[in-house]
């Protein structure tokens, strides 16, 4: 295995803590879902720029690719993040929220 096929897990495990320590850390007197807004508009936004600079093919033809699976996707995410954020306000630790909702 090189090193090639490796980073995409890297990223994964270093975007994975990170991810559920600043989760831990959100404010607990706002709207978890306001927070979630803004979480995913920083994502779209950081998506949008990656598409661009990544893309061999036009918008267009990329838009047209796109299929009910996406549309899916972006409902369990909401679903995901809205349950770990609750999760992390309701005093679950780190160590046992995340793992125990990844078995």
């Amino acid at each position: 295995m090189n090193i090639n096929s490796l980073m995409p897990l890297l990223v994964v495990i270093i975007c994975n803590v990170c991810y559920h320590l600043t989760s831990k850390n959100m404010s607990n007197t706002s709207n978890p879902f306001i927070g979630l807004i803004a979480t995913c508009g920083v994502a779209c936004f950081i998506s949008i720029i990656t598409f661009l600079i990544t893309s061999k093919s036009n918008l267009t033809m990329e838009i047209s690719s796109i299929n009910i699976s996406n549309i899916l996707l972006g409902l369990l995410v909401v679903g995901i993040e809205g349950g770990y954020i609750i999760m992390y306000r309701l005093g679950w630790e780190i160590s046992k929220g995340a793992l125990i909702s990844n078995i």
